[in-house]
């Protein structure tokens, strides 16, 4: 499993609305993982992440919730807390690749409306480019790693962003969350 806990400061958290949850979630204050298992560069074989600061989880593959994803959801342990300066996510995504491509997102939904992205470690080129290009990502060894990777603001829709991340990944057998 791949194990990743974040910590989002976000001053001005967007309650999510229902709808907006379920059919749009990348429209929501939330945070993602994107996981490059088979280690191509193919943007199908990449599994998008994502906790809502809500704690509502989604499952994605490159062509939306497709059935794998809706497999894959079932799979994966989830949770999420609101913190003094934001929320905080926590995710175990079963993998069975000894090294996999990771990348993080933020999506950052302001009070406006407006949303801007934070992203680690590729930089956006456009909307949602560097998201789903498994030639940016970094790859980190299943067996008990922690790592850290720098964030890149986007800038995209408001000139940057207000919520930054902390975060910890944990490539490891046998942990629970």
């Amino acid at each position: 499993h791949l194990y990743v806990y974040a910590e989002v400061a976000d001053k001005d958290l967007v309650d999510p609305d229902p709808d907006t949850q379920s059919s749009s979630p990348w429209m929501t204050d939330s945070f993602e993982v994107f996981v490059n298992e088979k280690n191509s560069d193919d943007e199908l074989d990449i599994m998008q992440y994502r906790i809502d600061c809500a704690g509502f989880p989604s499952a994605y593959d490159k062509n939306g919730l497709a059935e794998k994803a809706l497999v894959t959801l079932q799979h994966f342990t989830y949770a999420a807390r609101s913190t003094d300066n934001g929320y905080a996510v926590e995710y175990s995504i079963p993998v069975s690749a000894k090294e996999v491509g990771i990348n993080l997102q933020i999506n950052d939904v302001l009070s406006d409306g407006s949303q801007s992205l934070a992203m680690a470690p590729s930089k956006v080129t456009g909307a949602g480019a560097g998201s789903w290009a498994p030639g940016e990502y970094p790859y980190i060894t299943i067996g008990g790693s922690t790592v850290s990777l720098p964030v890149e603001d986007s800038g995209e829709a408001t000139g940057g962003s207000a919520a930054t991340f902390d975060f910890t990944a944990v490539a490891a057998v046998g942990a629970a969350l």
